[in-house]
């Protein structure tokens, strides 16, 4: 059955977007060319570089064939909670497929759970990405998960 995937944001940089955004959004549109989905969800605010994550991430579903009717935009997001809180204004779905990388998993599926979410994932191919960039990312999240239970779930 099709159903709606939500795209978490990632960094867009001085030049554009960063390649995380891009690993992320492209592998969106492939989900909804091969029919695993009908409708997406891009999220996304402002960061330190205009413009909005969802609006890259927008341009580019546009650019690979997603029609634009099949798109929402959420873009004032600036934090995984805020993702799926301000998603979840947007659609009924409660069945939703989360695009996003391999270590933002664990926490993203903690918070799409707190929102009433039942997520499964679709991660983009990790290849060409920088090694130390990842474990970066990894370790971030690691530090990031008792962070979150911290701040939302007292």
């Amino acid at each position: 059955m099709a159903k709606t995937a939500i795209i978490l944001g990632a960094a867009v940089w001085k030049n554009g977007a960063s390649p995380a955004l891009m690993r992320r959004v492209l592998k969106g549109a492939e989900l909804y060319r091969v029919g695993r989905i009908s409708r997406i969800i891009v999220t996304g605010g402002l960061g330190k570089y205009p413009p909005t994550e969802a609006s890259i991430m927008h341009r580019v579903l546009i650019a690979n064939g997603v029609p634009d009717d099949a798109i929402t935009i959420e873009d004032k997001a600036t934090s995984t909670y805020e993702n799926f809180a301000l998603s979840k204004l947007l659609t009924n779905a409660k069945e939703i497929t989360i695009v996003t990388d391999w270590y933002h998993i664990p926490r993203s599926w903690l918070v799409a759970r707190h929102h009433g979410f039942r997520p499964d994932f679709a991660c983009p191919s990790g290849r060409g990405a920088n090694p130390g960039t990842q474990v970066r990312a990894a370790v971030r999240e690691a530090i990031a998960i008792p962070y979150y239970l911290l701040k939302y779930w007292r």
